[in-house]
């Protein structure tokens, strides 16, 4: 919980979604120490896959949008938006 502590929020309910279910046991237990509602799903499709490199010019912009605008770009919306000459984002 030191990530919500760190920006003084503590949220109600926590959905979270992870492929491996040491990581969801683990935020489960903390939930249920601090009395948050816990909502864990199990995701196993890319159980196996090669892992893609990550872009980080992509991931910096879907960061810079979120931070701004409050909504994630999936990576093909932000790639139409690094296109458009968006490398820095301005609202």
């Amino acid at each position: 919980m030191s990530y919500s502590q760190g920006i003084d929020i503590f949220p109600k309910n926590i959905i979270f979604v992870d492929d491996k279910q040491k990581h969801l046991k683990s935020v489960e237990a903390v939930c249920q120490k601090v009395r948050i509602k816990f909502i864990g799903f199990n995701h196993t499709v890319v159980a196996g896959r090669p892992r893609a490199s990550l872009n980080e010019k992509r991931a910096q912009l879907q960061v810079e949008i979120l931070e701004k605008e409050h909504k994630w770009l999936f990576d093909k919306e932000a790639d139409k938006e690094r296109q458009r000459g968006k490398e820095k984002y301005e609202p």
